[in-house]
């Protein structure tokens, strides 16, 4: 039992099979650091540069098409700018044109630690852009609390294409209570979608700003615990949005991203 598909519409209800291959050229080093994602402990930061291919066949109910993809990511870390990070990928299926298409490129920075005495701070920022080129009728991307702004859930901000920028300021105090310590941020977010307008730039900028806390005891094994407060300033367009101007929960410990050809895949939408 599934809901009704067409050769254009619910795409992950098609009966298909899908052979992939992949071939790739990957570089990876180390550098050791503290006070990134971690509370004290050293840290790996992965360095390096991957260029890796995707293609393939897919046959389903509706019939035969071809896959490809392309992968370009490099990082490295310079002393007195920060640590640098880029992905371009570019994939989607072709049968007499290019379906279910994707362009996506993401920057990160991570500046250097800035001390003074025992206080200590990081800032980081990030970068999205996403466009999809003939997706099917039912396939958007959204700006939500994990995709562009945080504490947003808004499912009519939706289209194909999508730009968002977070900054986020971490005060890592020297203090510590029976073990616990605790990670100080402040953070602002902006989003951009063609939910009104083809075009992106013609759409409204979305805003969203807070501050909060993680608390981490490396002697225990459940999770960072994070306290968010939010607020959206100078954004009208998001006043049927469910917001979460309150957030309490457990905060997943974050590792970087390898450089390694993994299994091959469909880039995700």
């Amino acid at each position: 039992s599934r809901p009704d598909s067409s050769e254009n519409y619910q795409y992950e209800f098609f009966n298909r099979n899908t052979f992939l291959g992949s071939t790739g050229f990957t570089w990876q080093g180390y550098y050791k650091t503290r006070l990134v994602y971690g509370f004290g402990n050293t840290e790996d930061l992965p360095y390096g540069a991957m260029i890796k291919f995707t293609g393939g066949y897919e046959v389903n109910e509706f019939g035969k098409r071809q896959y490809y993809a392309s992968t370009f990511t490099a990082s490295q870390y310079f002393k007195k700018f920060g640590y640098l990070s880029g992905t371009l990928e570019l994939g989607g299926f072709y049968k007499d044109k290019i379906e279910q298409g994707l362009a996506q490129v993401k920057i990160l920075h991570i500046s250097p630690l800035l001390a003074k005495n025992r206080h200590k701070f990081r800032n980081f920022i990030s970068a999205d852009f996403t466009q999809g080129v003939n997706r099917f009728n039912n396939e958007f991307i959204l700006i939500e609390t994990q995709e562009g702004l945080r504490g947003i859930e808004a499912q009519l901000l939706k289209g194909d294409k999508r730009f968002y920028i977070n900054n986020e300021l971490v005060y890592y105090s020297p203090h510590y209570l029976y073990g616990f310590r605790f990670v100080f941020f402040a953070y602002a977010d902006a989003a951009m979608i063609n939910s009104n307008s083809k075009t992106l730039v013609d759409n409204p900028l979305y805003i969203g700003a807070g501050l909060g806390v993680r608390v981490r005891n490396e002697r225990l094994v459940f999770n960072t615990i994070q306290l968010r407060l939010s607020f959206f300033p100078l954004s009208p367009g998001i006043m049927d949005a469910n917001k979460e101007y309150f957030n309490f929960t457990s905060y997943p410990e974050y590792r970087m991203e390898e450089f390694a050809n993994r299994r091959p895949e469909i880039l995700d939408f």
